[in-house]
């Protein structure tokens, strides 16, 4: 069975300036895949892709991607070996053009042209506006070209920051109806999101982070049954 993963996490801990905010959580990702990571704010969900990415250092734990395992994961070489990175904020270029921003995801790719006609083709929304500044597009179609953009490089994995924050319920409805044509072409996606019952609905599996620790796994039923979902995510007593 360890072969289908694409993605696998054995005890990662990571943070900042020594301070662990990612504290031993383990994790594997199958190809054509959706895992969703879910928790309070402060959980440590945005430090584990960082660490993952290889924008943090691990701390503790070990990371194997492809089948082969990664001493010190890096941004350029991980974008190398197949996986792909879309933060929260900051994940477009404002002053570029829509063409332009998805030209710079394909840096490296040969066949960029017929990549771009495939990529708009998930991204319908995006054809019209090719030529318009990115800081022109309304936030859900910055969301659809930072995705967009991410896919130009071809990946095999793609790690998604929240893509629905701050998105009316329409567009959240929309970028995870994307997110859902994104993993039927085989690419794996490890999806953090606060939007709880909208990305369950398209993951397979997911978990919740509680304190920077992985508190509870199972299918998007188990989740949302779960008889401390309350307690855990919101804080609730019971």
């Amino acid at each position: 069975m360890s072969s289908s993963w694409v993605l696998e996490a054995e005890g990662i801990s990571s943070g900042y300036a020594g301070l662990k905010v990612v504290d031993g959580v383990s994790l594997r990702l199958g190809r054509g895949e959706v895992l969703v990571v879910l928790g309070p704010n402060g959980s440590g969900k945005s430090t584990l892709l960082k660490a993952l990415f290889g924008l943090l250092p691990l701390m503790e734990g070990r990371l194997r991607l492809m089948g082969r395992w990664l001493e010190k994961p890096e941004p350029e070489g991980m974008v190398r070996m197949g996986v792909g990175y879309v933060p929260q904020v900051d994940n477009v270029f404002p002053s570029l053009t829509v063409r332009e921003n998805l030209e710079m995801g394909a840096f490296g790719v040969r066949d960029w042209r017929r990549r771009m006609k495939n990529v708009i083709e998930l991204f319908p929304e995006l054809q019209k506006k090719l030529d318009l500044p990115a800081l022109n597009l309304s936030g859900g179609e910055r969301q659809m070209l930072a995705l967009a953009r991410a896919l130009m490089a071809q990946p095999e994995v793609l790690l998604l920051d929240e893509p629905s924050a701050g998105l009316a319920p329409g567009m959240v409805k929309r970028v995870m109806g994307r997110i859902e044509e994104v993993r039927k072409t085989g690419v794996a996606v490890l999806l953090v999101e606060q939007n709880v019952r909208s990305a369950l609905q398209i993951a397979d599996r997911g978990f919740i982070m509680a304190g920077g620790r992985k508190v509870f796994e199972g299918t998007p039923e188990e989740i949302l049954s779960h008889r401390d979902m309350g307690r855990i995510y919101f804080g609730m007593r019971g």
